[in-house]
């Protein structure tokens, strides 16, 4: 994770308190929702990315549309968020803003105990075994929660894959036959 991401993440939600352990703030879920809008209008719209990189274009401008596109995703005005946007367009940061959401994400997850994880299977893992690989995981990392998404990988042949915060554990079939390759291409000596 970025830190500068990670500073300007945290300057988002610090003045929330979700007052509850295990628990996130509806307002900072609610800015998490603003950033995330922002994070795919900025990777998905050329036109924006070019309209807020534009030189001739004055800062003023460019925090009035912001301004306006927060009010039509954002129900409430939060005047937080607002100075926050307007802040990463006067500082020339919003090309850091799919780092910024993705630092929210991860602040929230760790104040609320979840970790998120990518399960890779060869097959579509039934919800006995779904529940006993998060039993497994949660036990080994100390997770009070863990939100799991599932995808079938058939060139594992067998066994799971799992992915989370950048990190891989691989329990496949693959894995292991590579790993085993690996092993017997290495001259005798060095093992």
């Amino acid at each position: 994770m970025r830190p500068d991401a990670l500073q300007w993440a945290k300057s988002l939600i610090a003045d929330y308190d979700s007052g509850e352990q295990d628990s996130i703030s509806p307002l900072a879920e609610l800015r998490y929702e603003y950033i995330s809008s922002f994070s795919a209008l900025y990777e998905k719209d050329k036109s924006f990315r070019a309209f807020l990189s534009e030189p001739s274009i004055s800062l003023d401008d460019k925090k009035k549309v912001v301004a306006g596109l927060l009010s039509d995703i954002s129900k409430d005005s939060d005047d937080m968020a607002a100075r926050f946007f307007g802040l990463l367009v006067e500082k020339k940061r919003f090309p850091l803003i799919s780092h910024i959401a993705f630092a929210v994400r991860g602040l929230l997850d760790e104040e609320a105990g979840i970790l998120r994880i990518r399960i890779e299977s060869a097959k579509d893992l039934d919800i006995i075994e779904l529940e006993r690989l998060q039993r497994v995981i949660s036990k080994d990392t100390g997770a009070r929660r863990i939100c799991a998404s599932t995808m079938v990988n058939q060139a594992l042949i067998a066994g799971v894959k799992i992915y989370s915060d950048g990190m891989c554990w691989d329990g496949s079939v693959t894995g292991r036959l590579k790993a085993m390759g690996k092993m017997l291409s290495m001259p005798l000596g060095s093992l």
